[in-house]
């Protein structure tokens, strides 16, 4: 073993004390590309799980990891433009450019004004339908509270601003400064008491992550791995600004929400049901509505008893599972054929007054036999559809979304 030098260590260490001071060694904030330092960094970067991504997945499935800089510019565009039109749609404010909302908000600052406008940009859904390790979703959600602080409506639960500070984003990371960015923000325990206002900012900062992750950032992938790590990524994000609570005298965290809901692993090309399917004869067939659908959505992101996540669980999918079993009886797929096979019927139940000339009888057992060839096709791949041999890992939008904004519209917002 050796040291950050590279010199050798000559004390003999047992494997579990070795592998300790290994990765406390490691500068978990390097690509790797960087010369050895001496101080390693206690932050992961977001780049870092990416690469892991890439090691672990491979290029065989189209696991490529997106460079930090790309994924950076497409959320400054896109979500940018984006906050701008919710404003001018909901205030009708003429405003032609991101930086002219600035001059907008100056006259309104109160705490309700405060609270209204980040309440409007947490009504965002944004959602990578090919999520890979997330750094897209780590990268807006970034993006989306360095444009809050922009606009100068970071604030605390109560609307109080957090004044004297500045937010920035240096490699995918937010960099929080004070005194005109000459001192980096540190939240540090001292002698079991911390500063108040330490304790606002780390906290208001933890809970506006908190929201974003749970409202705005939806991710989908058909690799079990990718959603694991996309997982890790937003619960890392999230730690990065976890705080300890007053009640427990500054000795215990405070318990991370579930945030592995909104993070799905499906297929996101194919689905059972239509975006326009009419769900409302499926709706009556079960013995939970939409609202009480959403409320244990709810309840599973602020649990935190292991039993009680798991019983969640179970409920939520029980519902998404009778909605399949009522609306596959409704299919697109089961209306065709029973039309062809009424028209089948028509055709060979009809009777003629004269006997068929042989071209007329050839047409005839050619539309009879286009007919029994559809029919038996379409019964296969309706038996096909209830063993869920075509839509195994089909990923059903309907069921698992109100409203998503999918990343194929801001590439076009970039062209």
């Amino acid at each position: 073993m050796r040291d950050a030098k590279n010199k050798p260590i000559a004390k003999s260490l047992n494997g579990l004390q070795y592998l300790f001071d290994f990765l406390e060694a490691y500068d978990f904030a390097s690509e790797g590309s960087e010369e050895i330092q001496e101080d390693s960094k206690t932050l992961i970067n977001a780049s870092v799980l990416g690469l892991i991504f890439e090691k672990i997945n491979g290029y065989k499935d189209g696991s490529i990891f997106t460079p930090g800089f790309i994924t950076m510019y497409m959320c400054r565009q896109a979500i940018r433009l984006a906050v701008l039109q919710k404003f001018k749609d909901a205030y009708g404010w003429k405003c032609e450019a991101f930086e002219d909302l600035k001059n907008y908000m100056a006259d309104r600052r109160t705490g309700k004004d405060v609270l209204e406008f980040n309440a409007l940009i947490n009504g965002m859904h944004i959602c990578d339908p090919a999520v890979g390790s997330g750094h897209f979703l780590v990268s807006s959600l970034n993006e989306i509270i360095s444009i809050k602080a922009e606009l100068g409506i970071l604030a605390d639960d109560k609307g109080v601003r957090l004044s004297g500070y500045e937010i920035e984003i240096e490699n995918d990371e937010l960099i929080v400064t004070y005194n005109d960015g000459q001192d980096i923000f540190e939240y540090q325990v001292n002698n079991g008491s911390i500063n108040k206002e330490t304790q606002r900012v780390q906290k208001s900062l933890f809970h506006e992550k908190q929201t974003i992750i749970e409202n705005c950032l939806f991710g989908v992938d058909i690799n079990p791995n990718s959603v694991k790590i996309c997982r890790l990524r937003l619960w890392i994000e999230l730690l990065k600004n976890a705080y300890y609570t007053e009640e427990t005298k500054f000795k215990e965290l405070e318990t991370l929400p579930n945030i592995d809901i909104n993070i799905k692993c499906g297929n996101s090309l194919i689905s059972r049901f239509a975006l326009d399917a009419d769900l409302s004869k499926a709706l009556k067939s079960i013995k939970y509505n939409i609202n009480q659908y959403k409320g244990f959505v709810h309840d599973y992101k602020n649990a935190h008893d292991k039993e009680l996540k798991r019983g969640l669980e179970q409920i939520i999918n029980s519902i998404k599972n009778d909605f399949r079993v009522e609306i596959s009886s409704n299919s697109k797929e089961l209306k065709d054929l029973n039309k062809w096979k009424g028209e089948l019927i028509n055709l060979t139940m009809q009777t003629d007054l004269f006997e068929k000339t042989p071209k007329e009888k050839k047409d005839y057992d050619l539309e009879v036999k286009k007919l029994t060839e559809k029919i038996s096709k379409q019964e296969a791949l309706i038996e096909d559809i209830k063993s869920n041999a075509i839509y195994r890992n089909a990923f059903e939008w309907r069921l698992n979304s109100r409203k998503y904004w999918i990343r194929r519209e801001i590439l076009k917002a970039l062209m």
